[in-house]
């Protein structure tokens, strides 16, 4: 089902945005019905990023109101960025203690739900690199083990930060967001179904075309 936001796409409070609940709703919807597939008794990590609360509160009252075992956890990037910056560079160090609860809850869930929001995109741009390199390599052993064995999903809300990096109005990047986001995913299920069942499945080789120079001229041209 395709929602029609009736009210603004966000609004700000202070220095919160807080984007239409209406498309909030049907986001998290979308996420424990398709995405998720959340049913009773089913064990979900939450992992989000302070400008996603909005959504994780949607997500958990859905949650909660279907049985689901929920642990609930925030990772702010850009303090974490902030503590990274304080350590010793050109050295190897060992997060292992700063990922535990993060590890021990992932090993716990069955589905996991990310909610993203980056209030700024290049935090980690001036951590030292091999500080950075430990860093990473300590959260993507957990990540991966996630996305290898794990039903999840990911969202990324739109930020002023981001919308600035596209070169794009705030407006116009959070209505490019709902535009994608706003879809009636069971058709969508549906006719990729019909594409792997029908297409894909009975094919032996698969080959990818792109005039990319009709294309270039098509952008001059509009």
């Amino acid at each position: 089902m395709v929602v029609k936001a009736e009210q603004k796409l966000y609004r700000r409070q202070g220095e919160r945005i807080f984007y239409n609940d209406e498309m909030v709703r049907k986001i998290a919807n979308d996420m424990t019905n398709v995405s998720l597939d959340l049913q009773l008794g089913n064990k979900l990590l939450i992992e989000f990023h302070p400008g996603a609360e909005q959504l994780m509160e949607n997500l958990v009252g859905i949650a909660r109101g279907r049985g689901v075992e929920l642990r609930v956890q925030e990772y702010d990037p850009v303090k974490k960025a902030l503590e990274l910056k304080e350590l010793r560079p050109n050295q190897s160090h060992n997060f292992s203690n700063d990922v535990a609860e993060f590890k021990d809850s992932a090993a716990w869930a069955e589905k996991v739900a990310y909610l993203y929001a980056y209030e700024n995109p290049q935090a980690f741009q001036d951590v030292d690199s091999t500080v950075l390199k430990s860093w990473n390599a300590a959260r993507g052993a957990i990540t991966r083990d996630v996305a290898n064995n794990k039903r999840r999903v990911l969202t990324h809300l739109p930020t002023p930060a981001e919308a600035k990096i596209e070169k794009m109005s705030f407006k116009d990047y959070v209505r490019m967001f709902y535009e994608a986001c706003n879809r009636d995913w069971e058709k969508v299920i549906e006719a990729q179904d019909i594409l792997i069942d029908e297409i894909l499945n009975p094919g032996k080789n698969l080959e990818l075309f792109a005039d990319f120079e009709e294309k270039k001229q098509e952008y001059r041209t509009h």
